[in-house]
């Protein structure tokens, strides 16, 4: 609907169900959801080695 998907960092295919949790685990806590990188990645992206991608 929006065409947004997440991603691993290193490649990988799947972003797996742990690494899922953890990150909306992450977003809940307000902070690392609207503190980003210069590079765009949010700090719950980057603890669990994930990116937000358009298609």
């Amino acid at each position: 609907m929006t065409r947004i998907w997440v991603a691993r960092v290193d490649g990988r295919s799947m972003v797996g169900p742990v690494r899922a949790v953890l990150r909306c685990a992450l977003t809940l806590v307000i902070i690392p959801a609207v503190v980003w990188n210069f590079d765009g990645r949010s700090w719950h992206d980057r603890w669990t080695g994930t990116i937000v991608l358009q298609r």
